[in-house]
């Protein structure tokens, strides 16, 4: 059989409920006994927020936006023959410089020496017996016309003859079409090339440019000659060159909707920087000399959008603004509640709300 707790158990368990809930309502009534205070005591100013604060004044400010790129040059050429043949000599390393109109290589022209050669031994008889045909007819009348016109018609063909295989050996030769290095060698002597077989690329690092695409949302803020910076990322985000615009693209890529610019680098680039190097490129869409700046992280956010708190009659109030553009720790914007000169809370911004009573540091 059960035990049923007897009637005193039970006058005792409702007794301990009881005290435990006075006791939590007399917790809650001391919390807001307290908070009540606090309020007061603000009201009364002795618990006024310690604020700091910033004059508002017109500063220069500037937006860029960065697009991708890449380094190139006008002067990063693959050199081949412009005839067939076997290498005979390469007179350069990879490495070297070079000067415009330096002989680098040279193919194998036996067969077309021994041409000229032969081509010199006819053209000397034929040189010969135009002179004689030439003083026969014309001086003295001797002979016939068709000899003397025969006698110059092969003349004249041989000394075509003799400047085509000139042409050749001339071709036979590869030279530098501009200052700058060897960068690399693709054959060795004796193998056989043609023309468009690369044989060396030549490079000159003095002459470098970037080529990078702009979405065409940008189009209005880009203007010819406009100075841009240039950072590399392979090299560090310290390593960073001023340059400017000097063409920008007339056509719309219909694939990506960007437009092409082209931005030259300075001669005194170092030499670093290479070619097919990947680039960030800086262009300015955004100038203002009196510009209303804020430091980025005063500014709140709340339903009725964007916000800084500024100091009215030693009072926090609100001033709502339109965020135009942010740069690194700054930001500009605008304001018909803000003016030049009103001072904004710029410590303890996080501590106050509308109408608070502040007190500066």
């Amino acid at each position: 059989m059960k035990n049923i707790p007897n009637m005193k158990s039970f006058k005792n368990i409702i007794a301990a409920a009881f005290i435990i809930a006075i006791a939590g309502c007399n917790s809650g009534n001391e919390d807001n006994v307290a908070e009540e205070s606090v309020k007061n005591e603000q009201a009364q100013g002795r618990h006024k927020v310690k604020v700091n604060v910033s004059i508002l004044q017109p500063q220069k400010f500037e937006h860029y936006f960065e697009v991708n790129g890449t380094v190139k040059s006008d002067y990063d050429v693959m050199l081949s023959p412009e005839m067939n043949g076997q290498i005979k000599k390469i007179y350069v390393q990879e490495g070297d410089k070079v000067s415009q109109g330096q002989l680098l290589a040279k193919l194998n022209t036996s067969v077309i020496e021994n041409n000229v050669n032969e081509v010199k031994i006819s053209l000397a008889l034929a040189q010969l017996v135009y002179k004689k045909q030439e003083k026969l007819w014309v001086e003295q009348h001797v002979g016939s016309e068709i000899q003397y016109l025969e006698a110059k018609t092969k003349k004249e063909s041989l000394e075509q003859r003799l400047k085509a295989l000139q042409s050749q050996l001339q071709m036979s030769e590869i030279k530098a079409p501009f200052s700058g290095v060897v960068d690399a060698i693709f054959k060795k002597e004796g193998e056989v090339i043609s023309p468009g077989m690369p044989l060396m690329e030549l490079v000159n690092l003095k002459d470098l440019y970037v080529d990078a695409d702009v979405s065409e949302t940008y189009l209005p803020n880009i203007k010819l000659h406009d100075s841009v910076y240039v950072k590399f990322p392979a090299l560090g985000d310290e390593f960073m060159v001023k340059a400017t615009i000097e063409r920008i693209g007339n056509v719309i890529n219909p694939g990506n909707r960007t437009f092409s610019t082209k931005v030259n680098l300075s001669k005194n680039t170092p030499d670093i920087v290479k070619p097919n190097l990947m680039a960030y490129v800086g262009i300015r869409d955004y100038k203002n000399d009196s510009a209303m700046v804020l430091p980025s992280q005063i500014i709140l956010q709340d339903n009725n959008g964007y916000f800084v708190y500024k100091l009215n009659n030693n009072k926090a109030q609100k001033a709502y603004l339109q965020p135009l553009f942010s740069s690194g720790e700054k930001t500009a914007v605008q304001s018909k509640d803000l003016t030049f000169g009103d001072k904004v809370i710029t410590d303890g911004y996080n501590q106050v709300s509308q109408g608070v009573e502040v007190t500066l540091n």
